[in-house]
C-alpha cells in the first residue's frame, strides 16, 4: 500500500495540488499579504488528502482543509497549555482548566471529518460510481474491511487511524 511504487504513482497528485495553489496565489493574492505557513499547510494537507481520499471530497477541498487546519491548530494550542492537573494529578477529574474537554471536542470533530470522508467513500464504491482507475489509500483500506481472513481484515476504527 505504501510502497515506493505507489508514493511515486501519487507523484500526480502533489503536483496538483501544487500547481492549484500556485495558480491561486498568482491569480487571486498578487499584491497582496499571504501566509506562507498557511499556504504551506493547505498545500500538504490538500495533497496529503488527495493522495489519500482521491477524489472523495472533490470540490470540497478547501473546505475541508481550512476545518482540519482550525482543528490542527486548536489542538496545538491545547497540547502547549500548562494544566494543573499535570502538577497535581488528584485535579485531573475536576478539569478546571477545560483543556481536556475541549480537546475531545477537537478529537470529535476530527473523528466526525474523517467519518464524512469514509462515509462518502463507500457510497460512491458502493455504486460503482468511481470516475479514476487509481486505486487511493482509503480504497485499499476499505477494501480490507470486506476480507474473508481475520488477520488482514479491519475494522472502521483501525481505518480512520490510519486515515
Amino acid at each position: 500500500m505504501l510502497s515506493n511504487t505507489n508514493i511515486s504513482n501519487s507523484f500526480s497528485h502533489r503536483k496538483v495540488e501544487v500547481m492549484k495553489s500556485i495558480k491561486d496565489v498568482y491569480e487571486k493574492k498578487i499584491g497582496c499579504k499571504i501566509s506562507v505557513g498557511e499556504l504551506a499547510f493547505l498545500t500538504a494537507t490538500n495533497a496529503i488528502r488527495s493522495m489519500i481520499w482521491g477524489e472523495t471530497l472533490q470540490g470540497e477541498g478547501d473546505a475541508i482543509g481550512a476545518k482540519f487546519r482550525e482543528f490542527v491548530s486548536e489542538l496545538m494550542v491545547l497540547l502547549g497549555k500548562p494544566n494543573i492537573s499535570d502538577l497535581y494529578p488528584v485535579l485531573a477529574c475536576l478539569d478546571l482548566q477545560g483543556i481536556e474537554r475541549r480537546t475531545r471536542n477537537v478529537s470529535h470533530g476530527i473523528d466526525r471529518l474523517f467519518d464524512s470522508a469514509i462515509e462518502k467513500r463507500m457510497n460512491v464504491t458502493g455504486k460503482g460510481e468511481s470516475k479514476s482507475k487509481k486505486k487511493d489509500v482509503l480504497q485499499y483500506l476499505l477494501e480490507l474491511t470486506k476480507s474473508d481472513s481475520d488477520s488482514a481484515s479491519m475494522t472502521m476504527s483501525e481505518i480512520k487511524v490510519i486515515s
